[in-house]
């Protein structure tokens, strides 16, 4: 028998700040008052263009449509290889300089379940969907990547 004691508090492990919720609960999280996901805000385009990643065969007009550049993404199969067991976070992260025109979405390690968060979740492993604002009044995805936010200098360099 372990007689081992922890003797400090905050020590000790902790579950997640995480409350499981229907799935209908979740997606109103999102989508409050009954609303469906709307590519013209940064949350939305990320949602579809997230959800469309589970099917890429099928759903390769809309990824297409909701991507910046489609040639790069090679038929969206890595990506959505890449994002199997991730979820989408709720929060869209609005770059410093550029919110009206770069925005950041978070994907999350899938609990297996729909949940909701209470407090803040340390996470030192995430996917970033990089989305930009585009003149037709759509957010499109501009790339993935995994624990950076690429800068507003590298997303519009030809711009410069």
């Amino acid at each position: 028998m372990n007689h081992d004691r922890v003797s400090d508090p905050d020590d000790l492990p902790m579950p997640l700040p995480l409350e499981i919720v229907s799935d209908d609960e979740a997606l109103e999280g999102f989508f409050p008052d009954g609303a469906d996901p709307d590519p013209a805000t940064p949350l939305g385009a990320a949602y579809i263009w997230w959800i469309a990643t589970s099917d890429a065969e099928t759903n390769r007009p809309t990824l297409d449509w909701l991507s910046l550049n489609p040639a790069v993404w090679d038929g969206y199969h890595k990506a959505g290889d890449d994002l199997h067991g991730w979820s989408l976070a709720r929060g869209i992260i609005q770059a410093d300089g550029e919110p009206e025109r770069l925005a950041y979405a978070k994907l999350v390690p899938d609990t297996g379940t729909s949940v909701r968060a209470f407090d803040d979740i340390p996470l030192e492993d995430v996917y970033i969907l990089t989305l930009v604002a585009c003149t037709d009044g759509i957010w499109r995805v501009w790339g993935l990547s995994r624990n950076y936010l690429p800068p507003a200098s590298r997303v519009f360099a030809d711009e410069l």
